[in-house]
């Protein structure tokens, strides 16, 4: 929850100094959260193929059309 709050935060800004900070933040969390992918797999808590599934990347998604954003 981390990484999204913080990019949240950030997005929510107005100023152009504080938004690459929260996204700095928000990577920060992302290797704290393979860090203990990485620890729940020493210690036997997980399986590699389940660490590999929770730390994929998720699918891009498709890009929209223009003619699908006009309303």
């Amino acid at each position: 929850m981390s990484v999204s709050n913080n990019l949240a935060k950030g997005f929510d800004r107005s100023s152009d100094v504080d938004f690459p900070r929260f996204l700095y933040l928000s990577l920060a969390y992302c290797s704290e959260v393979k860090s203990m992918l990485y620890l729940a797999e020493r210690l036997s808590y997980i399986i590699a193929p389940q660490k590999e599934n929770y730390s994929a990347k998720p699918p891009k998604s498709p890009k929209s059309s223009p003619a699908s954003s006009e309303a």
